[in-house]
């Protein structure tokens, strides 16, 4: 995912922040923000937790899986 975004940042004149917080720490303070604005009401996180898992999470996925289930069902 960050190989997508760098290219964004950088070309917004930003630098792109070469610094890792690791996601079993992040996660966690995340969704513990979150219960507090929703109990307290304070300030939401910016980023929520289910946000959070969905840039953080790498998805990849093979051609051979759909060549596989396409020539398993026939034409």
């Amino acid at each position: 995912m960050f190989a997508f975004f760098r290219p964004i940042i950088e070309g917004m004149g930003l630098r792109f922040s070469t610094k890792r917080i690791p996601r079993g720490l992040l996660n966690p303070l995340l969704t513990l923000w979150e219960h507090q604005n929703l109990c307290l009401g304070i300030l939401p996180p910016p980023v929520s937790p289910h946000e959070f898992d969905k840039v953080t999470v790498t998805h990849y996925g093979s051609i051979r899986d759909a060549e596989r289930n396409t020539s398993a069902s026939g034409p």
